[in-house]
C-alpha cells in the first residue's frame, strides 16, 4: 500500500583503491563477497566484485571519496589507480555530497572524469537521528531526472548522468540537469502596470520543496528589494522591476545562488513569463 520504488543494492567495502563502492540494481549480493577476510583484500579481488555487480546490471559509484580516514586533511587526491578504475568504467559515479559532508574537489573530479554526480544520506539509523525534519531539514539525496516513474527509467537516467545532488538546500550538478531542475521549479508571472508607471509588478513562484536564492543580475533593478531575493519552497514572492513598460517582453536574468554547476559557480537563468 505504498508507491515506493525499492532498488536493491550492496556495498563493496575495500581498502583504497577502490575504497567504499556502492552497487545498486544488483540481483544477488552473495557473489560480491570475493574475500573471506581482510588479508585477501587487494585490488584484483575488489575489481572482480565490481565486475560481478556490473554483470548483474549494477550501477557502481565511489562513496564519500573525501572520507577523513582516507584523507585526514579533507582534501581529495585521486590516485592513478583510481583514475584507471574510472577509465575502465568500473566506477561510474561519485558522491559529491554524503550525509553532512560536501567536497568541491570531488565535484571537480566528477566533472573532470565524466562521473555521474550523486548525493546520498549515508544514514545508518533513523533519519530523525541525523536531521530535524520538523524544522524543515532534509537528508542528502540524488535527484534523478528520469523519463518515467519506474526502476528501469531510474537506472537509465543514472547511467546517462541525468542527476543532481541535493545537499542542505543546495542543488549541485552539471549545468543541463541543474537548469532543468531550476526551470521546472520557478515561474515568472508579470502583473499589471499602473497608469503612467513603468515599474512592473512581478510574481516569482517556486513550486519545488527547496528554497531558491536569486540574485538579480540584469540591468533593470528591483524597485522594492535588494538584488537578492529568497523564494521559499512552495511559495511565491512579489517584486517590482524598474523601466519595464512592456509586460509581455519582460526578462529577469538571475543567478541562482544555491544552485551550483561547478565549484564556486552558480547557475544563471533568464526567467520569462
Amino acid at each position: 500500500d505504498h508507491d515506493l520504488i525499492v532498488i536493491n543494492g550492496a556495498e563493496i567495502t575495500r581498502k583504497l583503491s577502490p575504497g567504499h563502492v556502492n552497487a545498486v540494481f544488483v540481483t544477488d549480493a552473495n557473489p560480491l563477497r570475493t574475500i573471506e577476510d581482510r588479508d585477501e583484500d587487494n585490488l584484483e579481488n575488489a575489481k572482480e566484485a565490481i565486475r560481478e555487480a556490473q554483470r548483474q546490471g549494477g550501477f557502481t559509484f565511489w562513496n564519500h571519496p573525501y572520507w577523513g580516514r582516507d584523507f585526514p586533511d579533507g582534501v581529495l587526491v585521486v590516485s592513478e589507480v583510481q583514475k584507471q578504475l574510472f577509465s575502465e568504467g568500473l566506477i561510474q559515479g561519485i558522491e559529491v555530497a554524503s550525509g553532512h559532508g560536501y567536497s568541491e574537489q570531488t565535484f571537480q573530479t566528477a566533472l573532470d572524469h565524466d562521473l555521474v554526480i550523486l548525493g546520498t544520506s549515508d544514514i545508518h539509523g533513523l533519519i530523525d537521528y541525523d536531521y530535524d525534519l520538523a524544522a524543515g531539514e532534509h537528508r542528502t539525496v540524488t535527484l534523478v531526472l528520469a523519463r518515467e516513474r519506474s526502476a528501469d527509467a531510474i537506472r537509465e537516467a543514472l547511467v546517462e548522468g541525468h542527476t543532481a545532488a541535493l545537499f542542505l538546500g543546495q542543488i549541485i550538478g552539471r549545468e543541463p540537469q541543474v537548469r532543468a531542475v531550476v526551470e521546472g521549479a520557478l515561474t515568472l508571472v508579470p502583473g499589471t502596470l499602473r497608469e503612467d508607471s513603468q515599474v512592473l509588478p512581478l510574481t516569482v513562484r517556486n513550486d519545488s520543496p527547496v528554497r531558491m536564492i536569486l540574485r538579480n543580475v540584469g540591468e533593470k533593478r528591483f524597485y522594492n528589494a535588494s538584488d537578492v531575493v529568497v523564494v521559499p519552497a512552495h511559495t511565491e514572492v512579489s517584486v517590482r522591476l524598474t523601466a519595464s513598460p512592456d509586460p509581455s517582453a519582460v526578462v529577469l536574468p538571475v543567478e541562482v545562488i544555491n544552485a551550483f554547476v561547478a565549484p564556486g559557480t552558480s547557475l544563471r537563468v533568464d526567467l520569462k513569463p
